[in-house]
């Protein structure tokens, strides 16, 4: 297949389409079946530093749904790391 030169996303993408395709047609045997999904690795995000949060509550007021979920979820981030950080010192 055409998958090689593509990075593992698309080539999962495109790998998906061709599955779609070839199984209704009961094509014997599905060359689609079998070739592998390729290893996508994850890295993350990145934290926001005090600038950027600044930033987004300047853009957002405080009575928009967007604030209030940011508002929300960087509430809840900050207690579950309060939370890990007393657990690990409670372990030493």
């Amino acid at each position: 297949m055409d998958l090689d030169k593509l990075d593992p996303n698309p080539a999962n993408d495109r790998l998906k389409v061709w599955r779609a395709l070839l199984t209704p047609a009961k094509i014997d045997p599905n060359p689609a079946l079998t070739v592998k999904r390729r290893t996508v690795r994850v890295i993350g995000f990145a934290a926001w530093d005090s600038d950027e949060i600044a930033t987004f509550r300047a853009r957002w007021p405080v009575v928009t749904s967007a604030r209030a979920a940011f508002e929300l979820l960087l509430d809840r981030c900050a207690r579950e790391r309060r939370r890990d950080d007393r657990a690990e010192e409670h372990q030493v």
